[in-house]
């Protein structure tokens, strides 16, 4: 048991470092909206303002320490491959979304967190493994397989 907990260490590291920044790029999304917003921008276009400000403070975060070994010389290329790979999360988090919402008949605030908890791990996920192995390069990195 011990000697997979090694194995995976590094994994486990990067996965934390990706949350904690992932939760950092929710928190500069959520503020740069809600400030926006509250000085009279149009609210789609202060959240893709705040969505571009997130995803951006977050590659570089996660490109500084989360995949600091899989970072590219091509920092605009790696830039644009990290906000792809992160529409590719958020087309699986609100699609997760809406196929819950539509499996279950009754509707009401728990149902929304639920559906939001979801395609939230959903992205995550896809999020974290396509930043791997495409933007960051990290896919000869992974664990070996026993």
């Amino acid at each position: 048991m011990r000697s997979k907990l090694i194995k995976y260490a590094p994994l486990l590291r990067q996965v934390g470092s990706f949350g904690l920044i992932g939760t950092l790029g929710f928190l500069i999304d959520a503020s740069l909206l809600l400030g926006l917003t509250g000085l009279g921008a149009n609210a789609y276009a202060a959240r893709a303002c705040s969505f571009l400000c997130a995803a951006s403070a977050a590659w570089y975060l996660n490109r500084r320490f989360t995949f600091r070994h899989g970072a590219s010389d091509a920092v605009g290329v790696e830039w644009l491959r990290y906000l792809a790979v992160n529409l590719v999360g958020a087309i699986l988090n609100l699609g997760t979304y809406a196929v819950l919402l539509s499996l279950v008949p009754t509707r009401g605030p728990l149902l929304s967190i639920l559906g939001v908890a979801a395609g939230s791990i959903a992205g995550m996920c896809s999020n974290f493994t396509l930043a791997r192995v495409i933007v960051f390069k990290m896919a000869a990195a992974r664990p070996e397989a026993s």
